[in-house]
């Protein structure tokens, strides 16, 4: 079973924070795994513009706090109001 090790990530340009402080733009572009055999790279995007060639490789954030859901919505034409204007 692979395991994620660290997220590829790129800089893509920069931002001012409400603070006036200067940050880096991140671009997650893929992640490295462990898998029995070693190490394996799966990118899943590539940056272009600004980009500079370099990526950076960072510990995934562990978010162990659940997700909230989002409440699914009927796409049912019963669903509609009868007095839609067309």
């Amino acid at each position: 079973m692979a395991t994620v090790e660290y997220d590829v990530m790129a800089a893509t340009g920069s931002y001012k924070d409400r603070d006036g402080n200067e940050k880096k733009r991140w671009l997650k572009c893929g992640v490295i795994m462990r898998t029995e055999k070693g190490l394996s790279l799966k990118m899943e995007a590539m940056p272009v513009g600004e980009f500079n060639g370099f990526f950076a490789l960072f510990e995934p954030k562990r978010d162990d706090a659940p997700r909230p859901q989002r409440p699914k919505q009927s796409a049912s034409f019963d669903d509609m109001p009868d007095d839609v204007p067309f």
